[in-house]
């Protein structure tokens, strides 16, 4: 008899468990957290100062403006992005895209400027950020990111980007563009307007 009374204690409290955790798991949560980052202080080549905490859904990826192949490609690739948050409505006052070089000491003002003319940046919502040598290295260190100058012109680097939400929490990771590959533009824009929705 005392046996069968713990395996019903058992029982009951592995239901009372399950129901437990099915009450309090997200619904319908297709975008998991996979942490949180800082408000790091880069420089907006626009604007001046930029917070990243700012309330509003990115999309961010690291690039330098020599890079020959995969930061032009993912570049050209977010015009066709920037386009389609233009006409959701979302660009700018809800979404960002953000460009943050990890090669400041090349990529000035002026130069961004250019780089960023070339792909029809427009400004108001596609951000190119520029930051202290230190501040660069320990965003992409809290990111995971790598990279490393190989000789005087080129950098060996991660090719992760990344949706951020309102709270500054990553949702979701993409591939950045290669020759043969573009941006899933159709998937990030996807998961952007998931998370404006949320929030309206």
């Amino acid at each position: 008899m005392l046996s069968k009374r713990k395996v019903m204690v058992f029982f009951i409290v592995g239901f009372l468990g399950f129901c437990v955790v099915f009450l309090l798991w997200p619904k319908n949560d297709k975008l998991p957290v996979f942490g949180s980052i800082k408000d790091y202080h880069f420089e907006d080549i626009y604007h001046g100062p930029h917070h990243l905490t700012n309330d509003k859904v990115k999309i961010a990826t690291f690039f330098y403006t020599r890079c020959p192949d995969i930061c032009p490609l993912t570049m050209s690739d977010f015009t066709e992005l920037q386009a389609k948050l233009k006409q959701a409505g979302m660009f700018g006052d809800d979404v960002e895209i953000v460009s943050i070089s990890f090669d400041p000491e090349h990529d000035t003002e002026d130069v961004l400027r250019n780089y960023a003319r070339s792909f029809q940046a427009d400004p108001v919502g596609w951000k190119w950020l520029r930051g202290t040598p230190d501040v660069t290295k320990q965003l992409a260190e809290e990111l995971s990111v790598q990279y490393k100058q190989i000789d005087e012109h080129f950098y060996s680097h991660s090719t992760t980007m990344f949706l951020i939400d309102q709270k500054n929490q990553v949702r979701s990771l993409y591939d950045m563009a290669y020759q043969s590959k573009p941006v899933d533009i159709e998937k990030i824009f996807e998961d952007i307007h998931y998370l404006v929705s949320k929030r309206r």
